[in-house]
């Protein structure tokens, strides 16, 4: 059973499906119909690659959906990232807090930075360096999935 943190922080790694970027309120219902409400629920389905497989199957979607939905739950266990910031480091190429957790500070700010600057066209709303090195420090004591 998932326990649900009953506030939004940051450090609960536990967030409504609804909240990952990138879903649809439609795609949201679906995955609601087959009993996942949170990420952790996701990634409690998707854990081995025949339950992202399953699960596809059950939304009559493509396992690649699946299986980035999941990725983006993963990575928004990571303390500071959340599903505020998970969308931006996966598309840094950052697939796993472990590989995140081993991401030079030097390479991966400044693509951060360019990512984050063309999209929202705002450099007040992205993150600072402090905040990315903290990510990558919580990312190294994030424990795998089994």
């Amino acid at each position: 059973m998932v326990r649900m943190m009953s506030t939004d922080s940051l450090s609960s790694g536990n967030w409504a499906i609804a909240k990952l970027p990138g879903l649809k309120p439609a795609e949201c219902d679906r995955l609601k119909g087959c009993g996942i409400k949170t990420t952790y629920q996701l990634l409690n389905q998707t854990r081995k690659p025949q339950g992202a497989e399953d699960l596809a199957a059950r939304l009559k979607i493509s396992a690649h959906y699946v299986k980035k939905w999941a990725v983006l739950a993963d990575l928004a266990r990571i303390p500071g990232v959340g599903y505020q910031y998970c969308g931006l480091v996966l598309h840094c190429g950052v697939v796993s807090p472990k590989q995140l957790g081993q991401t030079q500070i030097q390479r991966f700010y400044p693509q951060l930075m360019r990512l984050c600057v063309s999209a929202t066209r705002q450099r007040s709303v992205c993150p600072s360096r402090g905040d990315v090195v903290s990510w990558i420090q919580a990312a190294q004591c994030v424990k795998p999935l089994n």
